[in-house]
Order: structure tokens, then sequence, then C-alpha cells
């Protein structure tokens, strides 16, 4: 059994702006992804986060991601990461790990690995961050190739997640990659599954698709937004982005995943109307946030 989100229930749960309020009130999201290949996913998922409320947004990334995204907007600080072969390096770990306790939300995965997968430097970068996030009870979001890193962990070197501060964000194949079983297995029962992995992993789970599921474990929402103009790569960065945004400003976890995966939806339905479902960009869906957002705040 699922239950739908509804906007009564998820306006009870979107962060407040109170009026005498400044930017350090609304949290601060480090987004760490890129690679030479995948430049614009993790600015995407960084101006989301800002879309939706957080008060700052760092990009971490290599130099050419860096340069990129700060061509396209001023909105974001940046900080430039060691690169090897078009990714980022191992050694970079030891930096984010540093930094980690200066931010409320890591926003991990988007566009790390390149066109050829994951490389051996990303897997040991990707698991030192998340190993320190998650012993230290950060709040994280989880998505795309850190997700892949991940499904290669044997079980005593998973990182000790919690789904009170943890959300991972996998499509059905990640999903699936997640359990090891099949991609069929998982669209045939997708509510059984999304579950399944919330508690296997002890992490809120979002699995992406059509009438996407929200689950911690013990309770999976079912999102009646969202058309086809979200099927097209980038949007699940944006996702994932405004996932750590909501986070960021106090959100719990299932909360903030169950807000942004409805918002997310709205925004590309508001969006296609006049852009069409064929037509629509992720970054037509990020200037749509708003309208999403003033949607869900009527009453």
């Amino acid at each position: 059994m699922t239950d739908f989100l509804t906007p009564a229930m998820l306006r009870a749960w979107l962060p407040q702006r109170p009026a005498d309020s400044h930017k350090g009130m609304f949290g601060s999201v480090l987004t760490v992804g890129g690679s030479q290949h995948y430049r614009g996913a993790p600015l995407l998922a960084a101006l989301a986060s800002l879309r939706v409320g957080a008060g700052y947004a760092t990009l971490a990334a290599i130099e050419t991601v860096v340069q990129a995204a700060m061509a396209q907007t001023p909105a974001l600080i940046a900080w430039e990461l060691p690169e090897r072969d078009g990714c980022i390096a191992s050694d970079a770990g030891q930096r984010i790990v540093a930094a980690l306790p200066r931010y409320q939300v890591l926003c991990m995965g988007c566009g790390l690995g390149n066109m050829d997968g994951v490389s051996t430097e990303v897997q040991v970068f990707t698991r030192q961050v998340l190993q320190v996030a998650s012993g230290n009870g950060m709040v994280m979001v989880v998505d795309a190739d850190a997700l892949n890193v991940l499904a290669q962990l044997p079980q005593k070197q998973r990182p000790r997640f919690a789904a009170q501060n943890t959300v991972l964000t996998p499509h059905p194949q990640e999903l699936a990659r997640l359990l090891q079983v099949s991609v069929e297995e998982v669209q045939a029962n997708r509510a059984q599954y999304v579950a399944m992995a919330a508690r296997q992993w002890q992490a809120v789970v979002i699995l992406k698709g059509h009438q996407t599921l929200i689950s911690d474990g013990e309770q999976t929402f079912t999102n009646p937004t969202g058309n086809s103009a979200l099927a097209k790569a980038g949007t699940g960065d944006v996702l994932a982005g405004m996932v750590a945004g909501l986070c960021a400003q106090g959100a719990g976890a299932l909360q903030a995943a169950c807000v942004a995966t409805y918002l997310h939806g709205l925004a590309g339905q508001l969006c296609s109307q006049s852009l069409t479902t064929y037509s629509m960009l992720p970054t037509d869906l990020l200037t749509s946030i708003p309208y999403a957002v003033a949607a869900l705040l009527e009453p």
C-alpha cells in the first residue's frame, strides 16, 4: 500500500521563510560531481538547491566543470578540485572531508563518472567521502554514479546511512544494481522494491519514473505529478538538488524527498504547457520551479 502525496500534506512539510530571516538560516549545500564529459549535471543540481530556498550553494568540481558553471551563473560559490583523466582525483577526498563541517547537506554523484564509466580514482574518492559523511551523521543526497559506486561495495564496506538524514535517488536500473536484481523485477513491483531498498540501505529512497515512489522502509508515497517532459537527461540532477535544498532548510529527509518530488513533477507539467513535453530542457525546468512553489503555496 502506498499513499498519494497531496498539496495539503506537502504545504505542512515545506520549510517556513520567516520575515526576519537571513541566508544563514536556510543552510548551505555542497554539491560534488561533474567530469570532463558531464559538465552540466552538478550545475543543475546546485542551482536547483537555490531555487527551492537554500541559503548557499557551493559547487566542488574539476576546473573545466567549475569554469563552465561560472560562465553560466554568478549565483554559486565555486571550488576547484584536483583532476585525473577528466574526473575528480582520489586525493580530493581529503579536501572534501576536511570541509564537510562547514555545510548542512552534501549532494553527491551528479555527473561524477565519465562516458567510460566510473574510474578507480572516482570510486576511491566517493567511498572516502561517503564513509566519513555518513559516520558524522551528515545529511546527504546520493545520486547517479555515487549510487553505482555504492552498488559495487561488499556489505561490510557500505557506509552507515540513516533514514533520517540520507536520501538515495535512483532510477530503476540504479535501484536494480543496489538490490542486485533485474530491472524487470523492479518495474514489475516498484512499491515492494523501493521499500526493500530503503530498509536494506537505511535511507529514504526515491524511485524515479512514472508515478515516482518515495519510501523510508515503513511509509511509501506515490507522487501524482510529472509527465514525459521529465524523461530527459539532466532532470534527475535537478531533483537531487531540490531535495538537498529543502534538507538544508531543515526539512527531514522523507519530507524533503516528498516535497521535492512533487514540485519537480509539477514544474515539469507547468513548463511543458508552453514548451511541450517534447521541447522542455532541464534548464527550463529550473525556471519553472518558482511557479510550482507558488502553486503549492496557494490554499
